[in-house]
């Protein structure tokens, strides 16, 4: 059987679902109580909201790109160094 995915590798696939306006594959992902921070934007607290967020982007044809510089974890929080466009 395969490894678990670390938290790395979730939030990459999770970031990349949504670059691929996948939202609710994404959404699926996370946890019921998740705290989903973007730099500049308020932090967001729920998987449902999360979902609900994602689903609005993407009626009003707010997809991104996304390219990984860098990820790090620290057990659960992974931070991202990233470019979106």
């Amino acid at each position: 059987s395969a490894a678990p995915e670390t938290p790395v590798e979730l939030v990459t696939r999770f970031l990349r679902l949504l670059a691929d306006q996948r939202v609710d594959e994404a959404a699926d992902l996370l946890s019921a109580d998740v705290l989903y921070t973007n730099v500049s934007l308020p932090s967001i607290r729920g998987r449902e909201r999360v979902r609900k967020l994602g689903r609005i982007s993407t009626e009003r044809g707010m997809g991104f790109e996304v390219y990984f510089h860098a990820s790090s974890a620290d057990g659960g929080v992974v931070l991202n160094e990233r470019t979106e466009c």
